[in-house]
Parts: structure tokens; C-alpha cells; sequence
């Protein structure tokens, strides 16, 4: 699925918002018309070109989204979403050298980008059918062959990054039908947590904090907020996966979430586990304390 965020302008995110709905609604042409309106004052603006090549895929001109994909990987060497979209568009032509090599590159830029992996395993068994094929054509009795092409024929086809807009999670715990209505909805907090910092709506991203809420550094909650403003709205762009979470209710107004996080931007990027303490504030939930664990 596909992982972005927006740049935290206002009137940026309500016409990237309006395309992904427009997208989601079955409506790729008009969302299409909205982007080119708004790329022509935002042009480098690369979550509204991946949004574009997205609705060009939705409606069958895979030319063009390959087009918009490629200038995105040339412009924006970092990003691995569209180097997966271009794997998902070569392997649909069958160009499976060109599938191989692109999700290469965006296993090497984001080693922990799952999607990708499950892309690429997709791409292998392809190549193991088709030359299971030739091994059941060559030789009519080899059976073992014959089976094998037989059980990769139920496998999926490859996965497209999609415009959600939200950072991707293992929600095993969301689904799980022993978590209970409370452990849902404090995952539910953390994942609007980390898809307000992903799309660097500061202001939504500081009201998931609790007034309570102290900073490991000491120095204090006003010099936090200040700093985490300029962190949040700064870079180009910010893209937050959380992985594997657990929640542990330690009272009815207060719970621990513990879970994998993978941080990016331009300049930046790491890997940590992460723990936040949350505190319930009437029907919300919000961050007591955040601290990294390794």
C-alpha cells in the first residue's frame, strides 16, 4: 500500500485529500483535473505527482503513470513508493528484469518496506511458474513440475502502493477479536498520531499530547514544542511506519503501546521501538510519556 504523508500547508492537504477521496470513489479523471490545477503552482510537489500517477493507473493509461513514476524516482531518489508502483506496472507488461530491478531499489532505500518484499516474492514466483511451465513442457511426465505450477497459480498478483494517506501498521491487535473496544481504540490514537506527523499537520499532531505531558530531554514542555515544530514542519517530507504494536492496559485511564517505528525524510531516517504511555482524557486517549526503547 502506498506510505505518504502531506507537507502540512492547509490548503495543500485539502486538495491532496480531495484527490484521494476522488480516487477512492472511482472518480481518477477528476482527480486528475484537481492535481493538474494544483501542480501548476506546486510542481515539485512530490506526493501530488505520486497522486497523479496513481489516478493514471485507475484509468488504464499505464504509459503515463509509468512516465510519472519514472520522473519521480529521478527527481526523488529516496522515495521507494514509486520505484514499487513502476515494479507493479513493468511485471503487468511482463518485464519482470525491470520489475526485479526497481524493487530492488526500494528494498535498498527502505530496507523494512514490506510491500516491496511481498512484491518481490511475487515477482520470483512468476519466474518459478513460468519455468515450471517450461520443465512440464519439456518433459510431459514430470510431475513434481507439473504441481508446483499447480499451487503458485493460487498465489496474488502484486501489490500497488495506494493513496491512503495513512502510515502502514500491523493492526493484529485492531482485529483480533480478544482485543478488547478499549485496546482498539488506544491503537486507533497512536495510529492518528503517527499519520498527523507523517502528513506534518503540526497542530494535530501536538493535540495527540496530554498537558501532562514532560520530555525526556528536562527541558521542559515549552521548549519541546517549539522544537518539535520545526522537526515536524520542516523537512520536505516525513513518513512514519509503525509495525507490531502491543497494548497493555495498565488501569480503565491508562495504557502502554509498544511497537516498531520507522522514521524518514529527506535528510533523515532510522528504525527504533518505541513505547508511549497514554493517558484516557474524557474520550480520547493521549501521550504521557514517548521514549525509544533500543
Amino acid at each position: 500500500m502506498l506510505l505518504f504523508g502531506g507537507a502540512g500547508v492547509a490548503a495543500q492537504d485539502t486538495s491532496l485529500d480531495e484527490a484521494r477521496s476522488l480516487i477512492r470513489q472511482g472518480q481518477p479523471d477528476a482527480a486528475i483535473e484537481l492535481l493538474d490545477e494544483y501542480l501548476s503552482t506546486a510542481s515539485e510537489d512530490p506526493e501530488a505527482r505520486f497522486l497523479r500517477g496513481v489516478a493514471f493507473v485507475e484509468i488504464g493509461r499505464r504509459q503515463e503513470a509509468i512516465d510519472v513514476f519514472s520522473a519521480l524516482v529521478t527527481d526523488f531518489p529516496n522515495l521507494p513508493e514509486p520505484y514499487n508502483n513502476l515494479a507493479v506496472l513493468y511485471a503487468s507488461e511482463g518485464e519482470l528484469d525491470d520489475a526485479l530491478f526497481t524493487l530492488f531499489e526500494a528494498i535498498r532505500i527502505h530496507p523494512s518496506y514490506a510491500t516491496a518484499h511481498e512484491n518481490l516474492g511475487d515477482v520470483y514466483a512468476t519466474l518459478a511458474k513460468r519455468e515450471y511451465a517450461t520443465a512440464t513442457d519439456l518433459d510431459g511426465t514430470s510431475n513434481s513440475a507439473r504441481v508446483k505450477h499447480a499451487k503458485l497459480n493460487d498465489l496474488a498478483g502484486l501489490v500497488a502502493a495506494e493513496p491512503s494517506g495513512k502510515p502502514a501498521l500491523e493492526t493484529a491487535v485492531a482485529n483480533s477479536p480478544a482485543a478488547s473496544d478499549t485496546q482498539k481504540d488506544v491503537l486507533t490514537a497512536v495510529v492518528n498520531w503517527a499519520d498527523a506527523w507523517s502528513r506534518q499537520d503540526v497542530n494535530a499532531y501536538l493535540s495527540h499530547y496530554a498537558e501532562e505531558f514532560v520530555p525526556d530531554d528536562g527541558k521542559g514542555r515549552q521548549h519541546w514544542v517549539i522544537l518539535r515544530r520545526k522537526r515536524v514542519a520542516g523537512p520536505q517530507f516525513i513518513r512514519v511506519e509503525i509495525s507490531a504494536p502491543n497494548v497493555e492496559l495498565r488501569s480503565d485511564s491508562r495504557a502502554t503501546v509498544t511497537f516498531k517505528q520507522s522514521y524518514r525524510s529527506a535528510t533523515y531516517e532510522d528504525y527504533v521501538t518505541k513505547r508511549l504511555d497514554l493517558l484516557r482524557k474524557g474520550q480520547s486517549w493521549k501521550i504521557l510519556r514517548e521514549r525509544a526503547v533500543n
